[in-house]
């Protein structure tokens, strides 16, 4: 995993680059000091972060401890297929910006009333190669109630 110094808050990236003697104003150096944080995995820029606030040698811990406070009292989204006549209308979530995903895709093998220009070749797991239709959706906002349907609501 690498990390995109664009994305960083421009208070940390400083800060990561003054743990590493970075001058920011030398545009060679600071080029070099880019290069080597987007190198970095999201732990050692943390660690070079926590330094310069003069925390040194708790990074893994405090990390842990967040990611246990933040399991513990963040409420997993829902997320639903929603299907029309056998096909993949949408799909979405009560809250899609806590889904993380790269890319979601849809594999529908059902390919009898799919134009053959439009089906791609999916290898399997056992090495053979089978056609099927293939699209590319993202996350969306739910307008319907979907806190309404959830499994742990209507087992009781």
């Amino acid at each position: 995993m690498t990390i995109n110094i664009d994305d960083l808050p421009d208070e940390v990236l400083t800060n990561i680059l003054n743990v590493m003697g970075i001058d920011e104003e030398d545009e060679l150096q600071a080029q070099h000091g880019y290069s080597a944080v987007e190198r970095m995995t999201p732990e050692e820029a943390f660690a070079f972060f926590l330094q310069w606030e003069g925390i040194i040698g708790y990074g893994s811990k405090i990390t842990r401890a967040l990611d246990g406070i933040r399991a513990a009292s963040k409420q997993k989204p829902t997320l639903a297929v929603v299907m029309d006549g056998g096909l993949v209308q949408a799909i979405v979530s009560d809250d899609p910006n806590a889904i993380d995903l790269a890319d979601l895709i849809v594999i529908d093998y059902d390919t009898k009333s799919s134009d053959k220009k439009d089906l791609v070749e999916v290898p399997q797991g056992d090495g053979t190669v089978i056609e099927a239709s293939v699209i590319h959706l993202s996350v969306t906002k739910a307008a319907i109630d979907l806190g309404s349907l959830s499994y742990e609501e209507n087992e009781a």
